[in-house]
């Protein structure tokens, strides 16, 4: 389905995994931009979710979570991770970015298709000035 419900409404809606996987892929109300958008709103409203549940919740998803994916990590090195993350879970601040920001790319087509081309210079001085403030 390419939208998510016609029972959503503005404002805040509780989404199951199905709808709000539409909704982060939704694409034919506004450009790509709008797509990121709504895929960063998506994973703050789970880090929300997440930062109130309780400890046995947090290790039920970690270990769902790792059986879905691939890395060189060892258990212990994920574990040891997680543990000193858990109790940092919720006072963390998280900011969100979209990449290339505004003024930091240009419009134009390659082998006929529209694409941006991003100013690389100018997004590594973003993150730069946003990750080592005190450099």
């Amino acid at each position: 389905a390419p939208y998510v419900s016609s029972n959503c409404t503005e404002g805040v809606n509780h989404l199951n995994g199905r709808k709000a996987l539409n909704y982060a892929r939704i694409r034919k109300i506004d450009s790509d931009f709008g797509r990121t958008n709504r895929q960063r709103t998506l994973i703050l409203a789970v880090f929300e979710k997440l930062r109130h549940s309780d400890i046995n919740t947090l290790t039920t998803l970690v270990n769902t979570a790792a059986s879905m994916v691939t890395t060189d990590m060892t258990k212990g090195s994920i574990t040891s991770l997680v543990t000193a993350f858990l109790p940092k879970i919720a006072t963390l601040k998280i900011n969100t970015y979209a990449v290339p920001f505004d003024g930091s790319y240009k419009s134009t087509y390659v082998r006929g298709m529209a694409v941006l081309v991003p100013d690389l210079y100018a997004i590594k001085q973003l993150l730069f000035e946003e990750y080592m403030p005190f450099n």
